[in-house]
């Protein structure tokens, strides 16, 4: 305003300053499937003096959301989604000073980003008087046209992932198996709590493993590993054995369970099979006379073999010969101490 006559006068200016600002709920933390909820506020701030005039809200939509509606208090003078640049546009011919306009829209996700990060950008521009005006201020960026404001807000996928490995594909009953889970966080949130569960199934039993604590429910063994930051992974080793219940295909599943600081819960599963197979060995000893006296020569034969389905390793001969049986012969590298031949005859094939 410019009073009196003079150059001298003083002159007030008035300018419309706005704010955006961006929410999401119900969380940050999201999953495929879910429908999510974007606000955006637009109003004039503490230092605003001025109603602001041809407002232009726009928000681009990322990848892996797909836009269900939008809707607006007061009501916009337009407001239109524009698939071809996943853009959602809203208009207001003025916002009075002071006041605030209240922008929402869903979505649902149905991709995941890379890096499992939805960030999502919103813009607002502005003019200083009502209507077409080559003098006014507005917020195109060129010169003093500083009449915009932006905000962004991150949306993430928390994610978890488990994977075990057992030291050997087959074992006879009595074989100890150790199995390594891996527990990794391959998300953009930390998770905390952290649970694993492993499930052995109906032939293998649990003798030990490297945690502090856990918990049994019948044959399901579960551990609290805490805490598990991004990118951080832990690892559990556990023992069992073969025991001899059940033979075949043993399938051993480990479920891993993250809760994010927002959202649901995470999961994973993994499994790893172990076949257990029945050991038998046979001998069979034959001698090539009946009855002999004194000084007659006796040749023994044992046929020795592998009647299981697993490798025997090693595999040792003894045979004990009877008082009034003496001075052995052993063949193929048999060893004698005293009355006593032993054969090493090393693997056995099954």
């Amino acid at each position: 305003l410019h009073t009196g006559l003079d150059d001298s006068g003083n002159v007030e200016l008035e300018e419309p300053v706005l704010d955006i600002a961006k929410s999401v709920e119900p969380f940050t933390v999201v999953k495929l499937g879910d429908e999510v909820r974007y606000t955006i506020v637009v109003n004039h701030t503490g230092s605003s003096d001025h109603d602001a005039y041809d407002l232009v809200v726009e928000d681009i939509i990322p990848v892996g959301l797909t836009y269900v509606s939008n809707t607006s208090a007061p009501q916009a003078n337009s407001s239109a989604y524009y698939p071809v640049n996943r853009t959602i546009r809203w208009t207001y011919d003025e916002l009075k000073d002071p006041g605030a306009v209240s922008l929402t829209y869903n979505v649902t996700v149905d991709a995941e980003p890379e890096d499992l990060t939805f960030t999502n950008s919103a813009n607002v521009t502005w003019t200083s008087t009502a209507g077409p005006n080559p003098y006014e201020r507005t917020g195109n960026g060129t010169g003093s046209n500083d009449y915009s404001d932006s905000t962004s807000l991150d949306v993430f996928i928390a994610k978890i992932s488990v994977r075990k490995v057992a030291n050997i594909s087959e074992g006879a009953p009595s074989t100890l198996v150790l199995f390594t889970i891996n527990v990794t966080n391959t998300g953009p949130v930390n998770l905390d709590p952290v649970r694993v569960e492993d499930e052995l199934p109906y032939g293998l039993e649990w003798i030990s493993d490297n945690q502090t604590t856990r918990s049994f429910d019948g044959n399901n063994i579960s551990w609290n590993i805490g805490e598990l930051n991004v990118s951080e992974s832990k690892f559990i080793g556990m023992i069992a054995h073969i025991n001899g219940s059940a033979f075949g295909n043993l399938t051993n599943f480990v479920l891993v369970e993250g809760n994010p600081e927002q959202g649901d819960n995470v999961t994973d599963i993994d499994s790893e099979n172990v076949t257990a197979v029945d050991a038998s060995i046979s001998v069979d000893k034959t001698v090539n006379v009946s009855s002999g006296s004194a000084s007659t020569r006796v040749n023994f034969t044992m046929v020795v073999t592998n009647t299981g389905n697993a490798t025997l390793d090693p595999v040792v001969v003894t045979d004990t010969l009877p008082f009034g049986l003496d001075a052995p012969v052993p063949s193929f590298g048999g060893f004698v101490n005293g009355n006593d031949v032993t054969w090493n005859l090393g693997i056995l094939n099954k």
